[in-house]
């Protein structure tokens, strides 16, 4: 029966209420009409794609399915390609009107990569996606005149001209999408309930072709007896349906009841685009709560638990060497839902190997003074990313800067050990050829020795040898020529025989003697070049040991090591430097010990310095370095 008001003139009341419900639609609602009338100044191609499906061969050969379908009449559009051979989820993107002549917005989502992207019309049938970012080339939408549409990869140049054409995907068996049931409504159109004496859809008459059919509450499910499940939020119950915003986050949350059984958890932006939810109802036989979507399209394993008074939202990619781990916690609270973010990694056993990153900010009722301030914080975090960059990349730059100087300094060292190389190997000649003049003159003196021994055996030989010359040959006399001719026969005829026999012994004696003397005094004098030698050596081992300073240092790239270097005075010839490192109130002795193998000197890490073979526990500063000896190069 239709109750008139009496001011109607006899209309039904339900006729006044659908008249009322159309003008308030229109006066708030002007940019929400049916797919049908979507302007194509706004949403070129899309605006008759919308609300159609098809079916294309990606570059892999696989069939894909693909649907376009209206999450805000007019407002928002979604795009998701799944493959036909099991359903998954392979892409999907949020379109969004900007209110900007000719542009779209879009969020895309793959297995692994999410990011933003910017959709220029061309005309009513074209509209190119040009804003390329990582592994996501360009691309081109166009609606052929049968109205399918053919996807093509570009390539563009800086102008935003197609150039190149690198791979083209006509869709086919293009149709109609099947209506959305009630449960798949998004929440920002859900209508709040029929008010008292309102009409049902059923009897309300049509209104003007241009507007939406107001959206149908869908009935409460009813639950058999047999299994009386219920989801409830606890304290978070008087929070469903109620949109609450983050502002640091950036986002909006709300908590959705689809039915008795099942319950969704729908992510917003800040601006109202969709971003991702979780959705879960409850076992029939167990009342335990069963995921079914999870805002990761890579998670090979997702949950939905209680912890106490809070929901456990959370997924994991389960790769076979470790996934990433991520989850939702919501817990109630007097002013709105807290929600915290925490990620972590995990090994092949499920072990966590990172603590992970965690955030976490409570969730109030939306305002438009809150929705500015998330505006306000975004635009801050986005303005510090800027600064992070770019002292990333300052500071790429000073590292590049600073090993390119590390590489400069290792070749100027590298040049100032081989110059210091060079110096020490003419020092070793100069000490080769001092030691050869000291052999030379050893030699000499030798050979002077021995001509001064012959020169005296010959004068000794020429005294004795005199005597008997004289005694054989007198002068005779008249007066005695008779007794002088027999007394020189006689001389003449004994003496001789006598003298011939003992003057070679005499000879071989006296030349035996002056040899031996000889060679005595060549090796005196041999003996007396060596012990001189070997003391100006010690002499010089000694005076390098106290001139020789070592100290202990920590060097780029030596991983905490420390590292003995020093200076030495004068590198006169190639020495081993025996040392001993020790800390402050360590006794001699009991110190690390090394040696500086042909040791040159060099204070610093470029220098000539080795590795300390122990471990100390003083900071490097504090290391006493004693030298030991001072040996020669073998």
């Amino acid at each position: 029966m239709d109750i008139l008001a009496p001011s109607t003139g006899g209309k039904p009341m339900n006729v006044m209420w659908t008249a009322l419900i159309a003008l308030a639609l229109c006066c708030i609602a002007p940019d929400t009409r049916a797919e049908g009338t979507i302007d194509p100044a706004v949403w070129g191609p899309y605006a008759q794609m919308a609300g159609k499906q098809a079916t294309f061969r990606d570059d892999s050969g696989r069939t894909i399915h693909e649907e376009y379908r209206w999450i805000e009449p007019g407002r928002v559009l979604q795009h998701v390609q799944t493959r036909a051979d099991g359903g998954k989820v392979v892409y999907q993107a949020t379109i969004s009107a900007t209110g900007v002549p000719g542009q779209l917005d879009a969020i895309y989502e793959t297995d692994w990569l999410k990011g933003p992207r910017v959709i220029l019309l061309r005309g009513p049938s074209v509209a190119l996606w040009a804003d390329a970012i990582l592994f996501q080339p360009a691309k081109q939408v166009a609606l052929n005149p049968d109205g399918t549409w053919t996807e093509r990869t570009v390539k563009l140049n800086p102008n935003l001209e197609v150039v190149q054409v690198k791979s083209v995907q006509p869709r086919s068996d293009v149709a109609a999408l099947p209506p959305a049931t009630a449960s798949e409504q998004p929440a920002a159109l859900a209508t709040a309930a029929t008010p008292a004496g309102a009409p049902t859809a059923a009897s309300a008459p049509a209104v003007a072709a241009s507007l939406p059919a107001p959206a149908v509450v869908a009935a409460p499910v009813s639950v058999p007896a047999a299994t009386p499940i219920r989801i409830t939020f606890g304290g978070m119950e008087e929070w469903i349906g109620k949109p609450l915003i983050g502002v640091q986050a950036g986002e909006i949350i709300e908590l959705q009841r689809r039915s008795e059984s099942e319950l969704a958890v729908q992510f917003y932006s800040y601006t109202g685009t969709p971003i991702s939810r979780y959705v879960f109802h409850a076992d029939v036989d167990s009342g335990e709560l069963v995921i079914t979507e999870a805002p990761f399209t890579d998670a090979k394993q997702k949950w939905a638990q209680w912890q106490g008074q809070s929901l456990l939202l959370g997924s994991s990619t389960g790769r076979l060497l470790g996934g990433l781990n991520r989850y939702h916690t919501l817990t109630a609270r007097r002013a709105g839902i807290l929600v915290s973010w925490t990620y972590h990694r995990s090994n092949a056993i499920g072990m966590t190997t990172d603590e992970g990153d965690k955030t976490e900010e409570v969730f109030v009722p939306v305002t438009e003074a809150l929705v500015a301030a998330s505006a306000t914080a975004q635009e801050e975090k986005q303005h510090m990313a800027a600064l992070s960059a770019e002292r990333r990349r300052q500071d790429q730059e000073d590292s590049a800067r600073m090993a390119q100087a590390f590489i400069g300094g290792f070749v100027q060292g590298m040049g100032e050990a081989q110059q210091s190389y060079q110096q020490q190997d003419q020092k070793q000649a100069e000490f080769l050829r001092d030691t050869q003049s000291q052999v030379r003159a050893v030699e000499a003196y030798r050979r002077s020795q021995l001509q001064r021994a012959q020169a005296e055996q010959s004068a000794k030989s020429s005294t004795v040898a005199a005597p008997a010359s004289v005694t054989a040959a007198p002068a005779a006399t008249p007066g005695n020529s008779i007794a002088t001719a027999t007394s020189a026969k006689a001389t003449a005829t004994v003496p001789p025989k006598t003298s011939a026999a003992a003057a070679p012994k005499a000879d071989a004696a006296s030349s035996t003697s002056a040899q031996q003397d000889t060679r005595a005094r060549q090796q005196a004098a041999l003996a007396e070049a060596e012990r001189k030698q070997q003391e100006d050596w010690q002499a010089y081992l000694q005076s390098e040991k106290a001139g020789i300073r070592l100290a202990a240092a920590t060097c780029p790239g030596g991983q905490g090591r420390y590292y003995i270097g020093g200076k030495r005075p004068t590198q006169k010839s190639c020495v081993n430097v025996h040392y001993e490192a020790r800390c402050p109130g360590t006794p001699s002795g009991q110190g690390a010990r090394g040696t500086l193998a042909n040791f040159v000197g060099g204070a610093n890490c470029m220098g000539d310095t080795a590795a300390l073979g122990g471990m100390l526990s003083c900071p490097a500063e504090q290391v006493r370095v004693d030298v030991l000896e001072v040996t020669g190069c073998t």
